[in-house]
C-alpha cells in the first residue's frame, strides 16, 4: 500500500506476532541438565577466600599519564596515591596486566566513557535532577529485528532512561515550569493530577525538588510499584475504581476536581480573613509580612495541571523529544511509531517530524479496548497494558497528526516487551512492547519487512521497574494466558497426578457488589472462609441459597487484606464494587491438575472453581494444597506399611 494514501487506516493483524509466545518456551539444554544434576548431588566445593586489593599488583592500572596512553582526555581528574615508594607505575602496570591480560590502550578504551560524553551537558555537574530529564539515547535494535525476521532498521528512543524513569518526566517538568512562568503557583502549592502513574511519578519528582505538594489520583488497577515510588517521593495517593468511566463521579478525574475545589474554597476563606486583617491594619501601617501573605494568596494554592488539556504536554515533546529524535537520527527516518495515552507525545513528536520530514509516516498505536484510534467505537473490555489508551479523546491529542493507526492486543504488547528485555537488555515497560508490536504491524502492512533501507523509530516510554509484579513476572503472564505454564520455574511434580476432585472444599460465601464495606466486614467475620465472592446484585440471594453462581454473574472476590486496606482508603459506606479484586483465576473442576493450581497460587490468594456447567461453587487457597501434600505423604506411608 502506498504510505501516502494511508490516512484513516486502522491496522490490526500480524503474521509475525502470532507465534511470539513460542519464543519464550524453555528449551532443554546442557545448562538446565547440569543445574538439575548439581541440585541432586549437592557436593561440597572449596570456596576460596578473598585476598586484599594491595596484594593484587593492580595499582598501576589506575595511574594516569605516560603509562596509560599519556592523556585521558579530561575524563578523570584524580591520580592514584601510590607515589611514595613501592612499585613504580610501569612495574605495577606490568604486574596488574598479568591478572588482566589487556594492553593499557585496551583498558582505557574499554572502561572510559565514549568521547561524545565530554561534549554533552551531562559531562558537568547539574543544578538538580530536573536537568537530567529527557536527553535519552536512540538505540539500534538489530537483535530484536533479527528475532522477528525483519530487515528494517529498528530504532528505540529510550525514554525509560529519563531521570524519573519515563517520558512523562518531560511533561511534568514542562507543566510546572509553564505554570510558574505564568505566575499561577503559590509556594508549597498542592499539584493535583489524575494519572495512570508515570505522570504522577514525574510530578512527585519535580515537586520534591521545587517544594510543592503533589497529589496523584489514580485507578486501582495501576501497579503497586508506581504507588510506592510516588509515596517515597512524598506524594499523596488517592485511588479510584478501575471500572469508573472518565466522566463518572467516581473517576480519578472527578475526584481530582473535587479536591481542587475544596482546597481553593479553603484558600478563599483564608484570603478573605487576611483582607479583613489588612483593612483593619491599613490605619495602623500594615506590615511587610502581612502584605506578602496577602500577595501569596492571589496565587493558586491548589492546581490541577491536567495533562489531558494542558498545551505544555505536547509542547514538551515538540520542542524536546521530537527535536532530539531528529538530531539523533540525522533527519533520516521513514516511520515514527508512538503509543497514544493522553496523546501529547503523538501530537508533539508527530508535528515536529512532519514539520521537518514531511515524507516520514507517523503511526499512532492504540490498545484493543481503547477508543483513541476510532472515537466512534465504544470502549471495550479493560486491557492490561498501562499508561496508554483511554475511553475518551483528550484535548491534547490531535488525531490528524497520525497518518494511520495500529491496534494492539495485550498478548502482543507484553510479549514484545519481554522480547525487548531478553534480546536487547532494555528494561522497558509494557507500552514499549505495544510500540514494537505497532511498528511490526505497520512494517508488514506497508510491505517493508525485507527492506533494509527503511528506518523505523519508536518510543520506549517507561521502565520495567514499575511492573515487576505484573508482566515481568512469568507467573503473572501465565495466569493471563500470555505464556504457557511450562515456562514457570516451579512445576510442582508432587501434585501432577492429583486433580481438584481429590480436595474437600468448603462452600462459598457470597455478597452483592452494591453492599457496603461495613456489611462486607460483618459478613467476612462470620464466614468460614477468609474471603467473600462478590456477585451482581440480582444474583446475590440465589447464589447464597444455591451455594453457587453462574460465571457471567461473578464480579470478583474480596479478601481480608483487600477489605482491611479498603477501610483505610474509603468510608465504610462505600460499595464493595469500588475495591473488589476482579482478576481471580477460575478453573474447571475435573481433571485440572493440582500442580497448575499451585503455580497459580504463587501469584493469587485463591482460585475459584467452576463446574462443567459453568457454575462457580468452590475455591482453593494455599492451605488446601498444603493439606493435600500432607495427605499424600501419609497415604504413601500407609501403603508402604
Amino acid at each position: 500500500m502506498d504510505p501516502r494514501n494511508c490516512k484513516g487506516v486502522i491496522i490490526t493483524g500480524s503474521r509475525i506476532l502470532g507465534p511470539l509466545a513460542k519464543k519464550f518456551l524453555h528449551q532443554e539444554d546442557d545448562l538446565q541438565q547440569v543445574i538439575e544434576t548439581i541440585q541432586q548431588e549437592n557436593k561440597d566445593v572449596i570456596i576460596p577466600s578473598y585476598e586484599t586489593f594491595q596484594r593484587q599488583g593492580w595499582d598501576g592500572l589506575f595511574s594516569l599519564g605516560v603509562t596509560i596512553n599519556g592523556d585521558m582526555g579530561g575524563s578523570h581528574g584524580c591520580r592514584n596515591g601510590n607515589e611514595g615508594g613501592g612499585h613504580t607505575n610501569s612495574e605495577a602496570t606490568a604486574t596488574g596486566l598479568k591478572n588482566l591480560p589487556l594492553s593499557v590502550e585496551d583498558i582505557e578504551r574499554i572502561f572510559s566513557p565514549p568521547p561524545a560524553f565530554f561534549q554533552g551537558h551531562l559531562s558537568r555537574e547539574l543544578p538538580s535532577i530536573l536537568d537530567a530529564i529527557g536527553c535519552t539515547p536512540l538505540v539500534r535494535l538489530s537483535r530484536v529485528a533479527r528475532a522477528l525476521g525483519i530487515s528494517c532498521q529498528l530504532l528505540g528512543k529510550c525514554e525509560f532512561l529519563s531521570a524519573g524513569g519515563s517520558t512523562k518526566d518531560r511533561i511534568a517538568r514542562g507543566m510546572i515550569l509553564a505554570a510558574e512562568a505564568a505566575g499561577r503557583l503559590a509556594p508549597g502549592a498542592a499539584l493535583i493530577e489524575p494519572t495512570s502513574g508515570n505522570t504522577g511519578i514525574g510530578l512527585a519528582m519535580v515537586s520534591a525538588v521545587k517544594g510543592y505538594r503533589s497529589v496523584a489520583v489514580m485507578p486501582m488497577k495501576m501497579s503497586a510499584e508506581k504507588h510506592r515510588i510516588m509515596r517515597a517521593l512524598g506524594s499523596t495517593i488517592l485511588r479510584t475504581p478501575t471500572s469508573a468511566a472518565w466522566d463518572d463521579q467516581n473517576s480519578h478525574i472527578a475526584l481530582s476536581l473535587r479536591l481542587e475545589a475544596a482546597l481553593q474554597a479553603q484558600q478563599r476563606a483564608l484570603s478573605n480573613s487576611i483582607d479583613m486583617k489588612c483593612g483593619m491594619a491599613r490605619r495602623r501601617n500594615i506590615s511587610a509580612a502581612q502584605m506578602e501573605e496577602a500577595r501569596i494568596c492571589q496565587h493558586q494554592i491548589a492546581c490541577i495541571l491536567d495533562q489531558y488539556r494542558n498545551p505544555a504536554n505536547p509542547l514538551s515533546h515538540f520542542f524536546g523529544t521530537g527535536a532530539e529524535l531528529l538530531a539523533q537520527s540525522g533527519g533520516k527516518l521513514d516511520m515514527v511509531v508512538i503509543c497514544a495515552g493522553t496523546g501529547g507525545s503523538l501530537t508533539g513528536i508527530g508535528r515536529r517530524i512532519k514539520a521537518e520530514m514531511p515524507h516520514c509516516i507517523v503511526v499512532g498505536v492504540d490498545p484493543e479496548g481503547s477508543v483513541l484510534a476510532n472515537p466512534d467505537e465504544k470502549a471495550g473490555k479493560p486491557y492490561a497494558v498501562e499508561g496508554i489508551g483511554y475511553d475518551f479523546v483528550p484535548t491534547v491529542l490531535d488525531r490528524e497528526t497520525a497518518d494511520c493507526w495500529v491496534k494492539t492486543t495485550d498478548a502482543e504488547s507484553l510479549l514484545c516487551s519481554r522480547l525487548l528485555l531478553r534480546t536487547e537488555g532494555l528494561l522497558v515497560g509494557g507500552s514499549a512492547g505495544a510500540a514494537l508490536a505497532g511498528a511490526v504491524k505497520a512494517i508488514e502492512h506497508f510491505g517493508w519487512t525485507d527492506d533494509s533501507t527503511k528506518r523505523v523509530a519508536f518510543l520506549l516510554p517507561d521502565s520495567s521497574r514499575n511492573y515487576t509484579s505484573k508482566f515481568v513476572s512469568d507467573e503473572w503472564m501465565v495466569s493471563k494466558g500470555f505464556l504457557d505454564s511450562s515456562v514457570l520455574e516451579r512445576q510442582y511434580r508432587e501434585y501432577e497426578q492429583q486433580s481438584l476432585d481429590s480436595l474437600n472444599l468448603l462452600p462459598l460465601s457470597f455478597i452483592s457488589s452494591t453492599a457496603s464495606l461495613e456489611e462486607a466486614t460483618v459478613a467476612l467475620v462470620q464466614s468460614e472462609q477468609s474471603f467473600l465472592v462478590v456477585v451482581r446484585p440480582e444474583a446475590a440471594a440465589e447464589a447464597q441459597e444455591r451455594g453457587g453462581v453462574a460465571a457471567d454473574a461473578l464480579v470478583g472476590v474480596l479478601t481480608e487484606q483487600t477489605l482491611l486496606k479498603a477501610l483505610g482508603d474509603f468510608p465504610s459506606s462505600a460499595e464493595v464494587s469500588n475495591v473488589v479484586e476482579t482478576e481471580i483465576p477460575v478453573f474447571t473442576s475435573g481433571n485440572t491438575s493440582l500442580a497448575r493450581i499451585a503455580q497459580t497460587l504463587e501469584l493469587h490468594p485463591l482460585v475459584l472453581i467452576q463446574s462443567n456447567t459453568g457454575v462457580i461453587n468452590a475455591a482453593v487457597e494455599p492451605k488446601k494444597l498444603l493439606q493435600a501434600f500432607v495427605d499424600m505423604r501419609r497415604n504413601r506411608g500407609n501403603a508402604a506399611a
